[in-house]
């Protein structure tokens, strides 16, 4: 992974925030929010939603990041599944409407990397996400306001043989998991930067508009068959 081609005064820059990742710093240190937006998704369909970083308190200084995501099923014996998208498109990096946080200094664009890094854990399948970028030049860049810090996509699946009104409803929960991978956003000075995380965001899936119409016009065709019994 890209993650472990960091300068070496960089990397043990990383290896020292990341022990205290997520862990409370003084009451007028600065930070940054990172939030997950919640999205819906027709059966089998396609999917995505935006995550944001801005700052907590002031402006704050960072030039790189490393956030891992984690899907679950929000109930237990849902038929379908929901994964992340494999590999991503990944357009939004040089999209200057995308607001990107790096946009035209990232480390992934100037290698032709990825940032979005789809694997599988815990017996899932595509279940799993590292997120992983920083400044090309190793400068630090100054967030004033919210801007965009990935995209994730996804790809719902539904088993042969289930149709996809069995599903209509599910759901599933996106998390940011340090489980398997450090939270971390760090600055050239090495300052330790408290990270706070809104979520998890749901993803739903709901159905087409053109079963909508279905539905409404069966429920039309029995109603009108039982006034004229």
């Amino acid at each position: 992974m890209r993650k472990h081609s960091l300068i070496p005064t960089f990397a043990s820059a990383v290896a020292l925030f990341s022990a205290l990742v997520l862990q409370s710093t003084a009451v007028d240190a600065q930070g940054v929010t990172i939030e997950l937006m919640d999205a819906n998704v027709n059966p089998g369909g396609m999917t995505s939603i935006d995550v944001t970083i801005s700052p907590t308190n002031g402006p704050q200084t960072l030039n790189a990041f490393e956030v891992p995501f984690l899907i679950s099923a929000s109930e237990p014996g849902q038929l379908s599944s929901l994964q992340f998208a494999d590999p991503h498109d990944e357009f939004f990096l040089t999209d200057p409407a995308s607001d990107y946080l790096f946009f035209g200094n990232s480390d992934a664009v100037n290698l032709g990397a990825a940032v979005n890094d789809t694997q599988s854990v815990n017996m899932g399948v595509n279940n799993y996400l590292f997120a992983f970028d920083l400044t090309f030049n190793l400068d630090d860049m100054t967030l004033t306001e919210p801007r965009l810090l990935t995209q994730l996509q996804f790809t719902h699946i539904v088993p042969p043989g289930t149709g996809p009104l069995a599903v209509i409803g599910e759901s599933f929960s996106v998390a940011i998991d340090d489980t398997f991978d450090p939270v971390a956003v760090d600055n050239l000075n090495a300052d330790f930067i408290d990270v706070t995380v809104s979520g998890p965001a749901t993803v739903t899936v709901v159905p087409e508009p053109g079963t909508f119409a279905l539905c409404a016009a069966l429920s039309g065709c029995i109603a009108l068959r039982r006034r004229r019994r």
